[in-house]
């Protein structure tokens, strides 16, 4: 009988799961999964999560401290039309 490191190593490579809501790991699998994973029903029904919300909100505080659209584009490598865009309510 072989234990669970020697069986990994002969098989593939273990990739972790991640919430589609929230992005938080919730297991080890092999491969892409073939449905739909979820944390918690909270996160099934409000949907995945934006793939830069986290940048978007640290870009609406750092204008709010009173960084000017121009350096915060500078800084994130982004127009300045992206970063109105973002304080606007259009992305």
């Amino acid at each position: 009988m072989t234990t669970a490191p020697e069986r990994l190593e002969s098989e593939e490579e273990l990739s972790p799961l991640r919430c589609r809501g929230c992005g938080q790991q919730v297991a080890w699998g092999t491969g892409p999964p073939g449905v739909r994973i979820y944390c918690t029903p909270r996160c099934a029904y409000n949907g995945p999560v934006p793939e830069n919300c986290e940048r978007n909100h640290l870009i609406r505080h750092v204008v709010a401290a009173g960084w000017t659209t121009a350096k915060t584009a500078e800084r994130f490598g982004i127009s300045r039309q992206r970063v109105n865009q973002m304080l606007y309510g259009k992305g």
